[in-house]
């Protein structure tokens, strides 16, 4: 695929640069790490799976004393991701939730970000909500991304779609 899309940038008169083929998370992390000062990551960054996203929110329950079967882990990690692919704050999620549990949202939301953070780590949805950040913000981090040119197969988000 890279010999290909270097080929055909060659034939349109783009320079030979080597082009990045990479998914969407996998772009985002090639961005942070070459701009992580910006983007106020560490250099070594670790990128959480969903194991290991699972693990951190369960941390920040037991950190939290949080013991409610209607909260499985689970749960609260995929409402923390809709939260965060639609860009809602803590409290936004805190205000759109309703019944009992309304007022644990953002302190699940906010643990969960804590545990990232002292572990010098990010999420799948972190990747690309931060670097979507980086490349508003910082004109260095866009011209080092640029130019871009994305085939995505099945749904894209919101933030995939504003990283391009």
């Amino acid at each position: 695929m890279q010999t290909r899309v270097s080929d055909l940038l060659l034939r349109a008169g783009v320079p030979p640069e080597r082009p990045w083929i990479s998914t969407f998370h996998s772009m985002c992390a090639r961005i942070l790490r070459r701009e992580a000062v910006h983007a106020g990551l560490a250099k070594d960054f670790a990128i959480y799976d969903d194991d290991d996203q699972l693990a951190a929110v369960k941390l920040a329950m037991a950190k939290l004393q949080i013991d409610d079967d209607a909260l499985t882990p689970r749960n609260v990690l995929s409402r923390i991701s809709y939260a965060k692919n639609h860009a809602q704050t803590p409290e936004q999620m805190r205000q759109r939730r309703s019944g009992r549990t309304r007022g644990r949202w953002r302190i699940f939301m906010r643990g969960t970000r804590r545990c990232l953070k002292q572990s010098k780590a990010v999420d799948f949805d972190d990747l690309l909500l931060r670097s979507a950040r980086l490349l508003r913000k910082y004109r260095r981090s866009r011209e080092v991304a640029e130019p871009v040119c994305v085939f995505a197969r099945g749904r894209v988000s919101g933030y995939e779609s504003r990283a391009v």
